[in-house]
């Protein structure tokens, strides 16, 4: 029968680290076995108990890193919409020339067109899923991060 295991601060403070650098739950409990002398259900029993304990903890080790990644999606995503509108765009004031011309069918088309295009419409799908799910993950992470 297992003992029932004891955390200390320094070994809880190591599996908090360990998990919050991305290293996988099995890694953690294996170098805990080997840290603390412990057996494989004790340690994981520590392991599972830290990441229950201290998930806000984890959370806020590895904001910074989800906040980049976060950013960086939906900046992305900004620039693919961009794209996909001063292509539309430029054709548009092209037809358009430099005086107030009303919207003629040929702008018309050539609009539908560009909207209707798979890879212009693929751009606009992908450009609006990277904001959308960075704007997600970066409003999941920080609630983590403070516990909510």
């Amino acid at each position: 029968m297992p003992r029932d295991p004891v955390m200390d601060d320094e070994l809880s403070d190591f599996i908090v680290k360990r998990l919050a650098g991305g290293s996988s739950e099995q890694d953690v409990i294996l170098e805990v076995c080997q840290r603390a002398g412990l057996t494989w259900p004790e340690a994981q029993s520590l392991v599972y108990g830290a990441m229950d304990n201290r998930a806000t903890d984890i959370a806020r080790w590895q904001l910074p890193v989800l906040l980049v990644l976060g950013l960086a999606t939906v900046l992305a995503g900004v620039g693919i919409i961009a794209r996909f509108v001063l292509v539309v765009a430029a054709p548009m004031r092209g037809i358009a020339g430099q005086g107030d011309v009303p919207i003629s069918p040929e702008n018309l088309n050539l609009l539908f067109w560009a909207i209707a295009n798979a890879q212009f419409a693929g751009d606009l799908a992908l450009g609006g899923a990277m904001i959308v799910g960075g704007g997600l993950g970066l409003y999941a992470a920080v609630n983590k991060a403070m516990g909510s």
